[in-house]
């Protein structure tokens, strides 16, 4: 090819790339590089279903419960694993991966949790001194932190 052939190959192939961003940037995404970008309106309209689906509403009421059994799911692996080991158990290879892969959905989950905390609010258990009494809270609803920012 000589350079005149050249030019015109980069001209063509720049405006079929400059097309194509064009159509992504009307579906809504942005193109960087060869990475393609979700836009932030994205975020905010599913964020707006889920408060119009009455999500929030639902998590307000159950997420402490939600914690509270990932929680559990989370340390019943670590606690099996402790035990064998204290007592000298013979598990299998199998078992053992098992165990770590569970541990690692709960963790996953957890933080999946967390994000779900931020944007939709959290419990937050404050001490109530008034009874005197250890582990007795006065349970409040923190709204969604993304809100205050």
């Amino acid at each position: 090819m000589n350079k005149t052939d050249d030019y015109w190959v980069r001209l063509v192939v720049d405006e079929a790339k400059k097309k194509f961003q064009d159509a992504a940037l009307s579906h809504g995404f942005i193109l960087e590089g060869s990475e393609i970008k979700s836009a932030k309106e994205d975020v905010e309209m599913l964020r707006s279903h889920a408060l119009y689906t009455g999500f929030s509403e639902n998590w307000r009421k159950y997420a402490l419960r939600v914690k509270l059994l990932a929680s559990i799911l989370l340390l019943i692996p670590i606690v099996f694993l402790v035990v064998s080991y204290l007592n000298l158990y013979e598990i299998s290879e199998v078992t053992v991966a098992l165990l770590f892969f569970m541990i690692l959905f709960g963790a996953v989950f957890l933080y999946l949790i967390s994000r779900m905390e931020f944007y939709f609010g959290s419990w937050l258990g404050v001490p109530d001194p008034t009874w005197r009494k250890p582990f007795r809270h006065v349970w409040q609803f923190v709204p969604p932190r993304w809100e205050a920012k």
